[in-house]
C-alpha cells in the first residue's frame, strides 16, 4: 500500500526546496484533454517501466510566492507493518 502526502512549502520548511530530486518509476501516463468545455482523459499503461528524474534547481521561496506557491510531495509505503518514506521531489505550481 502506498500513499502520497502533499504539504505547502512555507517559511518553516523552505529548506525542502533544496532537496535533491530522486529518480522515480513511470508505469504509465494520463492524457488529459478539454474540448467544447468537456474534460476527457485516456490512460496509457507502459509495457516496460521507465525511470525519470526532475532536474535539480535552485528555488527561492520568496520568488516562488510572488507568482504562485510550492508543494512538497512524499510517498509513504507500508510493507509488512514497516513504514518506508521516500521523498519524490518538489512540485512548483505557478
Amino acid at each position: 500500500m502506498a500513499e502520497i502526502n502533499y504539504q505547502l512549502i512555507d517559511f518553516d520548511n523552505r529548506g525542502d526546496l533544496g532537496l535533491k530530486n530522486e529518480p522515480f518509476e513511470l508505469f504509465g501516463r494520463m492524457k488529459i484533454d478539454r474540448l467544447n468545455n468537456n474534460w476527457s482523459y485516456e490512460v496509457e499503461i507502459f509495457t516496460h517501466k521507465r525511470t525519470m528524474a526532475f532536474p535539480d534547481e535552485r528555488y527561492h521561496l520568496q520568488e516562488i510566492n510572488q507568482n504562485g506557491f510550492a508543494l512538497g510531495a512524499m510517498m509513504i509505503r507500508i510493507v509488512s507493518a514497516l513504514l518506508f518514506i521516500k521523498n519524490i521531489g518538489i512540485n512548483i505550481f505557478i
